[in-house]
């Protein structure tokens, strides 16, 4: 996937988000999951430009299973991960 095509992704998840109603608690669950949806597609873009921080996250990939944990790669992890990219990587910046 390019740049261009994620950027295009990234615009069709906003105006989805743009259009949900803030007082419905179904709508809010999907305003969730579509901003996990974008984040997906910033770190697939991240990891398939090989970029790491701190062997994060597929140096930690290849730890042993046992020095492996849920907590290694939650969800503040791959948070951290973007935003140490995004000032470090100028194409990474234009995607958020």
């Amino acid at each position: 996937m390019t740049i261009q095509d994620i950027k295009n992704s990234i615009s069709e998840l906003a105006k989805k988000h743009a259009a949900i109603n803030e007082e419905n608690i179904g709508d809010i669950s999907y305003a969730e999951l579509l901003e996990s949806q974008d984040q997906d597609l910033i770190i697939a873009f991240c990891e398939a430009k090989g970029y790491l921080v701190n062997g994060f996250p597929t140096e930690k990939i290849k730890l042993n299973e046992e020095e492996l944990d849920d907590d290694n790669f939650s969800q503040e992890h791959f948070q951290l991960y973007l935003d140490i990219l995004t000032c470090k990587k100028e194409d990474v910046a234009d995607l958020i």
